[in-house]
Parts: C-alpha cells; structure tokens; sequence
C-alpha cells in the first residue's frame, strides 16, 4: 500500500500530541505496523480545518484524485476536517477516486475490504445528504421570492437599511444625509430588506433613460457611468463599469419591482414575480429598452447564413436501427439532418423543415387535461431506495474492473455500461422533480400550436432538448420519441385522471409517434 500523511497544527495547538512532530511520527509508526510504505507527509502548520481552503490539502486531494497513493493516514479526524459538510463530501471523493482513509488513533479504517464498504456507504450518506441540503435551500429561495424577498447577491442600485447604518459612522457630512434622507423614506423596513441606493440607484436610471433614446450602445453607456464616477463593488473592491455589466442591468426585472431565485436559469426561461421593494424604473420605460434591443439583435446579429446553420434536433435525433445519431449541415442554402453510410444501414438525408414539421405536429396533437396543473402540483417526488441507486453504481464499477482486467469484451461492457448509465441517470432525473419547470413547459405545450410555427430555429432547438431525450427516425419518418423527465410528468399527469398513476413505469418509455394522444397513453402504460 502506498501511504501519505496529513498533518495540521493550528497556532494554538503546539502540544505534545498534537505538534507536527508528534503527529508525524504515530503516522510512520502506523504504517510501519501495517507494512505500508510513506511515500509522502503532507504538512499545514498554523491552518484552521475550519474550511477546506488548505493549500497542502488541496494538494493532496488532487494527488488522490489521480491515484499517486492508495491510503490517507491522519493522526486525528478533526486534522482531516472540522466541518461535516466537508468531510462527507472528501470521504465520497475518495470512494470514488479507491483512496482509503485511516485515523491513527480512533476507530476509521477504510483500507480494509469492510472498510471499503463503510466508505462507499458514508459516500452515498454524504451525497444524500449534501442534495438534500442543496434542495431545502433550494426551497428556501423559492419561498423567499415568492414572499417577495430577493435572493443571491443584491442587484446594483439597490442596499439594505443595515448597509446604510454601517456606512454612517464613517460617511461625511453630504453622504450622511442622503443617508438620513433614505432611511426616514423606509422606516418599516427591516435591516435585510432591499431598498435604493442613495448612490447607486441614479446610475440605473440614467442606463435605462440613455439607451431609450436609442444613441447609446452598451459599451457607450458604460463609458458615460465610469465618467461619471460611478463604480461597481464587488469583494475585489471598486470596478468599472463594462459592456457586460451594462447589458446586464438594462435585462434585470428586478429594477421594476419583481424578483426571482435560481442564478443558473438566465433569460427567458427565468420565472419572475412580484417582490416587496420599490422599483427604480418604470414598467413603460423597461419595455421601451427591451424592444429597442431587440430591434438591434435582428438588425445586427441574426444573419440569414447563420441561422441555416442552426438544427434543433442535432443532439436528439437517431436511427431507429442501430441508434445512430443524424447530424445536421447545410447544401446549397437547404438545412438537412443526415446519417453516415454503415455496414448496416445506407446513408440517408431528410430535409430539416420535413422532420421539424413532424415534431411540431406531435407536439400540437398533446391535449392536456384541464385541471393538470393541480395534479402536477401534488406530484410527490417517488420513492426510491437509496440502494438501488447505489447497487447500479457498484454493478457499473464491478463492470468497469472486469474489462479492465479483460474478462469482457470492449462491446460488451460498452452495452452493459451504457445500460446500467441510463438506469442510473433515470434514477437520479426522476428524483429531482421541479415542478415550476414542468408547469412551465405545460403552459407552453397548451399554447404550442401558436409557438412552434412562431419560434425561431433557436427557440425550438431549446424547446425540442427540453421535452425530448431522444428522438428515432425509421428512413426519414419519425416514429418513436423518448421524452424528458419535465414531458414525462406531463403525460402522466396531464393525461390521467382518476387513474391508478402506480401502473405507469418509473422509467422513461419509448413512446411511438402518432397523431392521438390516447394511443400515446396506451403505449405508456
């Protein structure tokens, strides 16, 4: 076994039993006992464990991530972490990377094969636990917003009655009654609630009012704010304004009034509602802006040769046959999807607007009940035990070794690989259910007779990956389609109406193409 050490003092910690030297030595003399050799002792004097922000420590975690060593040896757990969230989250890192841990002096040992055990065990407890803190903060934001609260970091313009507080001590005399002035503006509101800046806020205004006029650019507008002095603040300290920064306020809804949750879903597909602050900009003047940009984005960036070139079923789109994915190109001006010539099946083409026809056609043909969206709304997350998930990971990792060591052929373990990796990610969609998603996609599948033949290549290409896992063509008819997780929950529940919902499978189905929805249902089930 080929062992390392961790050793870590902080400051006040310079004791016999805890000195760098007495650590070090219970660390070589466990090895000794077990007949491992110390390739190497990572050293962190004068670090806290109270975060993972170690530089030795993270040194060694990538040195395990690429298997340089077989086992950690630590003098004490609370050298290795002080923080659960860390430590659960590095305990699955090292299951995953076949990295044993060994505390010298209590009972953790996961260099035996029951230790292995333990270890996988307290990886999959840890991830559990690490998305089941992820969802309740989740949630947490959701309710925030739909309160009114904002949520992430405050958007510029905008401060707290606290912040306000704080910078009086220090503020002179000018700065100190404008901050007087807001704060008897707002005298209901609470320390964290969000309130415009004195110094800020005219900024945005003056964004918002110079691009209306529409003689001003992003990259002007942000010239004419840092002439001006203002500044955007960040942990670094003071920056200047840019283009992006610009582009970024003169898009922000928060400005009129609404607030959302989830940084991740930017643009169009990010859900607003109503929030608790005052706006600094009118609704009149937001709009005026968003149809002026809009007016630039057709003139300037949409060009006729760059929109053939956008296929929105190119990453969804197979042969029936053999599973072959079609790959989209352009020939003289025409946009078309096309399968290379195989051993099993010729090369084929089918014109792009043909096969997009096909797929606005059945998407127009869905019918969803009228009370829908209750039943999506009281859709429980399904439960399933946290052992079948972690017995797919095992059988792929057992799978793994066996074609390593060359007792199955490459398309074998490919086959079975791909299989056990499709169960695995069904799983893990299925668990995660967001319902304002599904019910976002709903309203769009009610309305999409208008919206499909409306939206533009791009529009579909996102609204065909978000409904769609897979879409199979037999020649150049589609014929099969297997939908996402959000499309899945609207079969199911959209469709169904005081049925048994238990008879319908939890995995994603290969749903036929056809025109009636009915038949649809009946495939499903």
């Amino acid at each position: 076994m080929r062992a390392v050490g961790y050793i870590r003092v902080s400051t006040d910690e310079q004791i016999d039993g805890y000195s760098l030297s007495a650590q070090e030595k219970a660390i070589r003399d466990f090895a000794s006992l077990r007949g491992w050799q110390v390739k190497h002792i990572y050293i962190e004097a004068g670090v806290s464990a109270k975060d993972d922000k170690r530089p030795e420590f993270q040194k060694m975690i990538e040195d395990a991530k690429q298997k340089h060593f077989d086992v950690i040896i630590v003098h004490k757990l609370d050298r290795f972490s002080r923080s659960l969230v860390d430590m659960l989250s590095y305990m699955n890192m090292l299951n995953e990377s076949e990295v044993g841990f060994v505390s010298v002096t209590e009972d953790f040992d996961f260099s035996t094969p029951m230790g292995k055990l333990m270890l996988a065990m307290l990886g999959a407890f840890s991830q559990w636990y690490l998305d089941n803190l992820a969802a309740e903060v989740s949630k947490s934001k959701k309710e925030r917003a739909r309160k009114g609260g904002w949520n992430g970091t405050l958007s510029y313009g905008y401060t707290t009655p606290q912040r306000l507080r704080d910078k009086l001590q220090s503020a002179d005399p000018d700065d100190k009654r404008q901050i007087e002035t807001t704060l008897d503006q707002y005298p209901d509101a609470r320390a964290t609630d969000a309130v415009p800046c004195p110094f800020d806020s005219p900024a945005v205004q003056l964004a918002f009012e110079a691009y209306a006029t529409s003689a001003y650019s992003d990259h002007k507008i942000a010239q004419m704010l840092n002439i001006k002095g203002y500044r955007i603040t960040s942990r670094k300290g003071d920056g200047l304004f840019r283009a992006d920064t610009v582009k970024n306020i003169l898009l922000n809804r928060f400005y009129i009034g609404e607030t959302s949750y989830g940084v991740k879903v930017q643009g169009k597909d990010r859900q607003w509602m109503p929030g608790n602050h005052e706006p600094i900009i009118s609704i009149d003047l937001f709009e005026a802006v968003q149809d002026i940009r809009a007016k630039r984005a057709r003139k300037y960036n949409v060009k006729p040769h760059q929109a053939k070139r956008v296929y929105p079923l190119s990453s969804i789109l197979y042969s029936v046959e053999n599973g072959q994915k079609w790959k989209g190109n352009v020939k003289k001006g025409k946009r078309r999807y096309h399968r290379t010539k195989t051993e099993e099946l010729s090369g084929k083409i089918v014109y792009a607007e043909n096969i997009e026809n096909q797929v606005g056609n059945f998407l127009k043909s869905i019918e969803l009940i009228p009370s829908w969206r209750d039943k999506v709304i009281e859709l429980e997350q399904p439960e399933i035990p946290q052992y079948e998930l972690d017995n797919l990971k095992l059988q792929l990792s057992r799978l793994k070794d066996l074609f390593v060591m060359g007792d199955i052929e490459k398309r074998e373990y490919m086959k079975s690989s791909n299989a056990l990796k499709q169960q695995i990610r069904q799983i893990e969609d299925t668990q995660s259910i967001d319902i304002d998603r599904i019910i976002h996609m709903g309203e769009l599948i009610e309305n999409i007779s208008n919206i499909w033949d409306l939206a533009n290549l791009e529009e579909k290409q996102k609204l065909s990956t978000q409904l769609f896992s897979k879409i199979y063509l037999k020649d150049v008819t589609i014929i099969a389609v297997e939908p996402t997780n959000i499309l899945w929950h609207l079969l199911q529940e959209g469709f169904r109406d005081g049925e048994d919902r238990e008879r319908f499978s939890s995995w994603y189905p290969i749903v036929p193409y056809g025109i009636s929805a009915d038949y649809v249902l009946r495939i499903i089930a």
